[in-house]
């Protein structure tokens, strides 16, 4: 990444958390569908504050190394990257699941499955479960969660 990302943007050299927030969507709307939202989870991230924080303090300076983690974050989503695994976390049924290049992001369609099997599993029942192929763990842990009497083994 060429020193001065920033500034060769238009920005000022020491970018406040709004103009870096109004830069990372410039740059997400030519590879993104939703460039405002995944630059503002990007910002986040790279900051490692929660998205009210963001909005509770724009005017708020970078300092130097905040701003080289969030040029090098855009340009890590630019090229594909997940935006989880730049987070490092993926929410998945109001749980948060640690996520890196070596798991799978748990995908929003497999909620579809976890509250189709709370259909077919009654509350309380002390059946046995099967994850098979089980990756991060999210099906197994999520049952595990929403039905405690339930006993799941969980493999690779």
């Amino acid at each position: 990444m060429p020193k001065g990302y920033f500034s060769k943007s238009g920005l000022e050299p020491r970018p406040t958390v709004a103009s870096a927030l109004a830069w990372a969507t410039r740059h997400l709307a030519e590879c993104l569908a939703s460039p405002e939202r995944e630059a503002q989870l990007l910002l986040a991230a790279s900051l490692g504050c929660p998205l009210t924080r963001l909005f509770a303090d724009p005017l708020r300076f970078l300092e130097p190394a905040e701003q080289a983690r969030v040029e090098a974050f855009v340009l890590r989503r630019q090229r594909g990257e997940p935006l989880a695994y730049l987070a490092g976390h993926r929410e998945f049924w109001s749980l948060d699941f640690r996520v890196n290049r070596h798991t799978l992001v748990p995908r929003p369609e497999t909620e579809a499955l976890i509250a189709r099997a709370l259909e077919l599993i009654p509350g309380g029942h002390p059946g046995r479960l099967l994850d098979l192929g089980t990756g991060c763990g999210v099906l197994a842990i999520t049952l595990a969660r929403e039905r405690p009497g339930l006993e799941i083994w969980a493999t690779d």
